[in-house]
């Protein structure tokens, strides 16, 4: 959270709107106030939601603003032309500070993925793949093969985990988590579900995090049938097995991919013993159920809004709005608190890896994967990012190569 001084006491109407900790000093200087010391902050106003917005725009347009004839952007770019569910065309921006270094004249941006994304890309229609399904599952191997240099995989920041509802029996014990968390076999869905250059994941947070060093996690070092003989143990212990078996509803919203990884996670935990339910949900219906905490075991994921660990160990602060499954640990909320406080880059790394720790011995989640973006990238587009863990794409950055 930026935490903007009055931001949550507007929020819940407590304080005006012009109380908020903002403030322009001049024409080219902007204040921001805080509640308390955030060291990341810088890395926090990379996200979209920080960009500036003209005032006077869209208060003279309201919901226009965006329409081409009304829009006024301060990018590389400005937008000359959109039509909706056929394409966003974009044409410099002379007014960009940095014009002179811009190489690409226009841009079209097309509401498409997955195969017929693919289809066009195969035809020269398409420069680069960036829709939902960049590459299709199904293709990813041929691809590869074929085209590889035109397959380009880059580390994510973000984590697929499936998430247990603390509020609803059994799942407020701690032992019946780290069975079913332990009996994930998370290679094998990499490898053989997922296919397109996923890692198992075994913390919250995913490697490719900037200075984030994953703590020793015991789990992660044992052979996937040593992990299964321990999750029989603790789920004996926690009082199940054959003659009274672990009964619940797994919950994904509609999805192959998330299909897909449900059968297989259903099938490994069966010599456990549990007898597993699927349950898909469309989008909004699904995220009401989570949020209303109505599941028992949920698929989940998250993508970091900015490059540091604070962005996905906060949602398992309690009073995080994102903590669907209502894991409570005073311990863990007050290391993320004295994180925000500490100047140190090594303290506030090693105040990460204690709340890792704390997550792997509670297991309120059960981390699964660290996805990746795989893409389709032509051999003459130059200036392609490699180390985009964010994955932002700027045209301001790439170039044409004659072809």
């Amino acid at each position: 959270m930026i935490r903007i001084q009055d931001a949550s006491a507007i929020i819940k109407g407590e304080k005006p709107v012009d109380s908020l900790g903002v403030k322009a000093l001049d024409d080219k200087t902007f204040q921001v106030t805080l509640e308390q010391p955030v060291p990341y902050f810088i890395k926090m106003l990379a996200h979209p939601t920080t960009f500036p917005v003209p005032q006077k725009v869209v208060e003279k347009y309201g919901d226009d603003w965006t329409k081409p004839e009304n829009m006024v952007s301060n990018g590389a770019y400005k937008m000359e032309r959109w039509v909706v569910n056929e394409r966003i065309k974009l044409v410099r921006n002379s007014h960009y500070w940095n014009d002179a270094k811009t190489v690409i004249d226009e841009v079209s941006f097309l509401p498409i993925s997955g195969n017929v994304e693919l289809t066009r890309y195969k035809a020269g229609e398409v420069d680069f793949t960036n829709g939902t399904n960049p590459i299709p599952v199904q293709h990813f191997a041929s691809l590869k093969k074929s085209i590889p240099d035109e397959v380009k995989i880059t580390p994510r920041l973000s984590t697929y985990y499936y998430e247990f509802n603390e509020q609803v029996k059994p799942f407020d014990d701690a032992r019946v988590r780290k069975a079913l968390s332990y009996a994930i076999n998370r290679d094998a869905i990499a490898k053989h579900v997922m296919k397109q250059g996923q890692t198992p994941a075994y913390t919250l947070t995913p490697t490719s995090v900037a200075g984030f060093i994953p703590p020793e996690i015991d789990y992660s070092k044992m052979t996937q049938t040593e992990r299964n003989a321990e999750a029989k143990r603790l789920l004996a212990e926690a009082g199940f097995g054959p003659d009274n078996p672990l009964k619940f509803d797994l919950l994904y919203n509609t999805d192959e991919s998330h299909k897909q990884i449900a059968i297989a996670v259903s099938q490994m935990w069966k010599p456990l013993g549990v007898k597993v339910t699927l349950e898909n949900q469309e989008w909004k219906t699904f995220l009401d159920s989570k949020s209303e905490g109505k599941f028992q075991v949920a698929r989940a994921g998250w993508a970091g809004d900015y490059n540091e660990a604070s962005t996905f160990l906060d949602l398992k602060t309690s009073t995080h709005g994102n903590n669907d499954g209502n894991f409570n640990s005073p311990e863990y909320d007050a290391l993320m608190k004295k994180s925000r406080t500490v100047t140190s880059d090594k303290e506030r790394t090693e105040l990460y890896r204690k709340a890792e720790k704390i997550l792997a011995e509670e297991m309120p989640l059960a981390p699964v994967i660290e996805y990746k973006t795989s893409r389709l990238v032509k051999s003459y587009v130059g200036g392609y990012p490699m180390g985009n863990v964010e994955d932002n794409i700027y045209t301001k950055d790439l170039y044409i190569e004659k072809h």
